[in-house]
């Protein structure tokens, strides 16, 4: 038998090009995201980890295991602030859909206490009980 593959080439070359396309406007994105210093990460709500990686490097990323305590007991959260910051990982448990707040946070590079805007959208599996919600930060201080 012969076939046509001529309409399936043409359609793998078009794959090929968005693809190309989709890789391009990543990259552009995750400039964009580092140039404003924002960070992103996704918190695993059932295990209680915390995925973040670094947003121009496709090979980094850090597992922060028992997120909560971790960022408490290593001095991150500053003593004001780790009430709220409890409250905020309880409202994500509970299942609230958006949880945010500003927090005065020790910046991992400069070792510097900052305020930041915290941001987490929860995302649900089935039965509609939380599963991971993805976080954002932005500084509000240089």
């Amino acid at each position: 038998s012969i076939y046509d593959i001529t309409e399936f080439k043409i359609t793998e070359e078009i794959s090929k090009k968005e693809m190309v396309k989709c890789k391009l406007s990543l990259k552009e994105l995750q400039i964009a995201i580092k140039n404003i210093d924002i960070n992103i990460w996704e918190y695993d709500i059932i295990n209680d980890y915390i995925i973040y990686t670094d947003s121009l490097d496709d090979n980094y990323s850090k597992i922060i295991k028992n997120a909560v305590d971790y960022f408490i007991k290593n001095g991150i959260i500053h003593k004001s602030c780790i009430d709220e910051f409890k409250q905020m990982y309880e409202r994500l448990k509970s299942g609230e859909k958006h949880v945010f707040g500003y927090l005065i946070i020790k910046d991992i590079k400069t070792e510097i206490f900052c305020k930041k805007f915290i941001k987490y959208t929860n995302t649900y599996d089935n039965s509609g009980k939380p599963i991971k919600a993805y976080g954002f930060s932005s500084t509000l201080c240089e």
